[in-house]
């Protein structure tokens, strides 16, 4: 066994024993799809047009969300953008060289994307102590409304941005931002370019079939059949005819696993990095790497780049 997946089966491990009785949907998997969440959701466009956080409150099913975004840099009108979520349980404003943020560690400097504005989102229920995030995700129709609301706010976003006359607007995202970005898409599609990294369009494999299954209460785990039904996009994230997502995954990653999520992506370029979902999240320099080569400082409108990193994907994947 490679250190990839030992970490990973670790992690998994000790996270089931943190979070005890309370597991993903061990209240109810009672819940509408992701798609039709995501679709029946409208956020007003946000202000932009200067760098600061703003805190939202969306009023959804489940009471209140508190999403939030932060223009971290401001490039001015008719410029570029990337908007970039945050993983699960990370708290993407929280700076410190201690802090669980891939936000940090992509773009630790000022200026990072020159001519670019950047924007940091934060999704609802990431405010709080991981108590808190663990008794929020008891609920299957919490969590897939925690997702949907970081997908209209992407959307939201979008909308603004393309007002301004943003020529090119990238969404990019890890692990729970990488399935908002694909979601987005699937629903919207309004962006110029995704760049989903850890992440696909099964989104019921994480929590039936990979190491991450240790964290999903065992009441869910027997209503497979509902979670498919409620998670997943796959079917509709195929039918979406541009040619504008550019993948990452990692191919030794326990928990999105690079043998299943690869399918989603049927027919466009999949690139994997050697790691797992732990190792991978931290290997900053990589996943830096894959998003430059298609978003990194360009003006011109385009996306992508021939070759990419040089990794391939499985039977359905490969640079083009």
């Amino acid at each position: 066994m490679n250190k990839h997946i030992l970490i990973d089966r670790l992690t998994a491990a000790t996270g089931a024993l943190l979070a005890g009785k309370h597991r993903y949907f061990s209240r109810s998997i009672d819940s509408p799809t992701l798609l039709e969440t995501a679709a029946g959701l409208r956020i007003e466009p946000p202000e932009l047009a200067a760098p600061g956080r703003r805190e939202l409150v969306v009023s959804t099913p489940v009471g209140d969300a508190d999403p939030a975004y932060e223009v971290v840099q401001w490039a001015g009108e008719g410029k570029p953008a990337l908007i970039f979520h945050h993983g699960n349980n990370e708290r993407p404003y929280d700076y410190r060289r201690t802090a669980k943020n891939t936000f940090r560690g992509l773009f630790p400097n000022a200026g990072a994307l020159p001519g670019v504005t950047l924007i940091n989102l934060r999704a609802p229920f990431h405010n709080g102590t991981l108590g808190q995030y663990m008794r929020t995700i008891g609920s299957l129709q919490a969590f897939v409304t925690m997702i949907a609301v970081s997908t209209a706010l992407v959307e939201a976003l979008v909308t603004e941005l393309r007002r301004r006359g943003s020529p090119h607007v990238a969404v990019s995202g890890i692990s729970l931002g990488g399935w908002v970005a694909n979601l987005h898409r699937a629903v919207f599609d309004s962006a110029s370019c995704y760049v989903p990294i850890f992440a696909g369009a099964a989104l019921s494999g994480v929590f039936l079939d990979s190491e991450y299954s240790r964290l999903t209460a065992p009441e869910a785990l027997g209503q497979a059949q509902t979670l498919c039904r409620v998670l997943d996009f796959e079917e509709r994230f195929r039918r979406v005819p541009d040619r504008n997502v550019f993948p990452l995954l990692a191919r030794h990653d326990q928990f999105v696993r690079f043998d299943r999520q690869s399918l989603s992506y049927d027919g466009h370029p999949v690139e994997a990095i050697e790691a797992g979902h732990v190792t991978g999240s931290l290997s900053h320099a990589e996943l830096r790497r894959h998003l430059d080569c298609h978003i990194g400082g360009r003006i011109d409108g385009e996306c992508g780049c021939p070759g990419g990193t040089g990794a391939t994907a499985g039977p359905r994947g490969g640079n083009l």
